[in-house]
């Protein structure tokens, strides 16, 4: 849990360093292609776009400015087209004009200008002391996407794409309330926080998602990693903020503790990098994923663990801590996404989970979930999620009806994430 730190101390402690352990040579690789290098020895965040209007969808992989082995440069972004030969065509220039560079946390994908192609949007962030703007492309008919560079710095470790004042309009907010009001046509004006002293409601912490859990119709915020006087507010890491129509916050409900706080009411022990929001039982209402790892203190290694919260909504604002039932069996030796993916992964019309990181003590990445249909999650053990070493993440892209694995691997004597793509043949 955290509590009310400086900013600048804000900083420092909750960046969230990399992973550790060797890195195997390019050629250990078993069934993948290189597809390149990233110069950053951190994770390297992937989400998926369709960037000319039409089925054929692209991968984006981004980076950040990584404090634990001195990378203080802008990292390079790449664009990748999904072929229907099971290949991945380098399309950076293509869609973004040239070669870019930038760093940040979150990739978002939308359409903010409503003009049925996607269009990107990188919120500052650097795993250091530093603010930093934030970048965003719109699409433009027969041409690269415009950048738009939006100047004021911030400290964006997680971010959602919502609309946040209800004006039918895709808008940004990032994990401390502040926020990009997009005009529909991809012109964005920055909010700065919206914490409001006065009503003893403060929004900073690390994670943030978005959904409309009481259907009130309107989205709410969840804010995770709340940092938090105990000496004047419950202490809790999760809160949820109801926003009335100029997306300022006007109420707050605290959510259950993370599942490695539970414990303690005095010391930091979870991390709660990011959330997701989604129907997991179907019944209509949003259920909260809730990613956490263990806070490294002063002197301590991050190291390669996790665990997924799953909070049921039972409606009235009020969440049921269904972890222990839900994910039975899941393996907290492997750290978790930061970017995680909730889709159907096998074709059943139910929401499944993809999340988790390699385990360099176990040599598996156990990071595949089902769902039963009721919010309970079983892990896919299969031997071909354990054959590569996505020690800096791993995204499922479909090609057809099969699947295959884009996954970076740390390479920390070079200082680079290496970026692979596996053959389209494996199912879940």
């Amino acid at each position: 849990m955290k509590h009310i730190i400086t900013l600048a101390t804000a900083l420092i402690l909750t960046a969230c360093g990399g992973g550790s352990g060797p890195a195997p040579a390019p050629d250990a690789q078993v069934d993948a292609v290189p597809l390149g290098a990233t110069y950053s020895s951190a994770y390297a965040p992937m989400v998926l776009g369709r960037f000319k209007g039409n089925q054929t969808q692209f991968l984006v992989q981004a980076g950040l400015r990584f404090l634990g082995n001195g990378q203080t440069a802008p990292i390079p972004v790449k664009i990748y087209q999904l072929n229907s030969d099971g290949t991945m065509t380098d399309s950076t220039t293509d869609i973004l004009g040239g070669a870019i560079t930038l760093s940040t946390n979150v990739p978002l994908v939308a359409d903010f200008n409503h003009d049925g192609i996607d269009d990107l949007f990188f919120p500052g962030f650097s795993d250091t002391q530093d603010l930093l703007p934030s970048v965003a492309f719109i699409s433009r008919a027969g041409q690269s996407h415009a950048r738009v560079d939006l100047p004021d710095p911030v400290w964006s470790h997680g971010a959602v794409v919502v609309d946040i004042n209800r004006d039918g309009h895709p808008d940004v907010v990032n994990n401390s309330g502040e926020a990009w009001i997009n005009d529909g046509r991809g012109n964005f004006t920055f909010r700065s926080h919206s914490w409001r002293d006065g009503l003893g409601m403060w929004m900073h912490g690390s994670g943030v998602c978005a959904g409309d859990f009481n259907r009130t119709g309107r989205s709410q915020l969840v804010i995770t990693d709340q940092m938090l006087d105990p000496n004047i507010g419950p202490i809790a890491d999760t809160v949820i903020f109801e926003i009335d129509d100029r997306g300022l916050p006007i109420a707050q409900h605290y959510l259950p503790v993370p599942v490695l706080d539970r414990n303690s009411t005095t010391t930091e022990l979870s991390h709660d990098v990011d959330c997701k929001v989604a129907d997991l039982n179907n019944d209509g209402l949003p259920d909260i994923l809730v990613f956490s790892r263990p806070w490294a203190r002063s002197g301590e290694r991050w190291s390669n663990k996790g665990i997924v919260q799953v909070l049921i909504n039972q409606g009235n604002w009020q969440f049921v801590d269904a972890t222990d039932r839900a994910t039975a069996g899941y393996n907290t030796n492997v750290l978790v996404s930061y970017t995680a993916l909730i889709t159907d992964l096998n074709g059943d019309g139910r929401l499944d989970l993809w999340s988790g990181f390699y385990d360099f003590s176990s040599g598996k990445a156990n990071q595949a979930f089902l769902n039963n249909g009721s919010g309970t999650f079983t892990p896919v053990n299969q031997t071909l999620i354990n054959s590569f070493n996505a020690s800096g993440g791993m995204l499922p892209v479909k090609f057809g009806n099969q699947w295959a694995f884009v996954f970076s691997t740390m390479d920390t004597q070079r200082g680079v994430s290496l970026l692979y793509l596996t053959k389209p043949k494996y199912t879940f």
